[in-house]
């Protein structure tokens, strides 16, 4: 589950990122507004009449002042502490693996106040968002999507018998697209775990076993390689004669020759 667990850190160091935006922003308005304040002109006079409306005026300019002040060194405050926490990262949080968290559980509650198909369809978005990244050549940014979908698949486990299979199928399907991800960008343990985690939901499917293989090849893992490619031709419609399959059998002969003629 490391996978999983480096997802929710990037969850939860964009929430983090989120509320210091905002504080800053928060902070930004109260400034402006507090210097509107002190460049209204203050009057020596008054028109007749209006006296008592005048220092009524000045009374709530004052008051406003005062509180505007007190909102943003409270803002300010706030900022300090939290740059400070994303740059210390404390574990002081009740989380069981490592986290960026700020200790605002605002996702996490969101989260589990949602129904399972709402989950399930959040997870949908998050992987048609990481599918159209993906096809743009941002896998990073893809995987997190994916990741960010599987984080939300932990907090399905009230999910009735009806709602199970079309979560899984979702699950499965983030879990193999994070596994292309990971293979781009030259993550192949995890991938390797990622497919794991594939076949554990569907222990038939030829893309698991195509992706692991490829990155059993990339870690010199040939053995583990070569079985996992025989699974795939054997799960695969038109086996040896996929084009995918063939450049993949070839590049771990080369791979396996390669091997054999350094340790000679």
């Amino acid at each position: 589950m490391d996978s999983l667990a480096a997802g929710m850190n990037a969850l939860m160091k964009g929430e983090m990122e989120k509320e210091r935006d905002k504080l800053q922003s928060v902070i930004a308005g109260l400034e402006e507004r507090l210097a509107r304040i002190d460049a209204t002109p203050t009057h020596s006079t008054a028109s007749k009449g209006s006296w008592e409306s005048y220092t009524q005026f000045e009374r709530l300019d004052v008051d406003t002042r005062d509180e505007l002040e007190a909102q943003i060194k409270l803002a300010r405050s706030n900022l300090a502490k939290l740059k400070e926490k994303m740059q210390s990262n404390p574990k002081s949080c009740s989380h069981s693996h490592p986290c960026l968290c700020s200790q605002n559980r605002s996702a996490e509650i969101a989260v589990m106040s949602m129904t399972t198909l709402q989950r399930i369809e959040d997870m949908k978005k998050f992987k048609l968002d990481g599918n159209a990244l993906f096809n743009s050549n941002k896998c990073h940014e893809a995987l997190q999507k994916y990741q960010k979908a599987l984080i939300y698949y932990e907090y399905c486990f009230d999910a009735v018998d009806s709602e199970k299979r079309e979560l899984e199928q979702v699950r499965l399907r983030c879990l193999l697209n994070a596994a292309a991800c990971t293979l781009r960008l030259e993550s192949y343990k995890q991938c390797v775990e990622f497919c794991n985690e594939a076949l554990e939901i569907d222990d038939k499917n030829p893309k698991a076993f195509f992706r692991r293989a490829k990155a059993h090849r990339l870690l010199n893992r040939y053995a583990l390689a070569e079985r996992d490619l025989k699974r795939a031709v054997e799960l695969t419609e038109g086996g040896k004669k996929c084009t995918d399959i063939q450049r993949e059998m070839m590049l771990l002969q080369q791979c396996e020759e390669q091997h054999k003629q350094a340790t000679m």
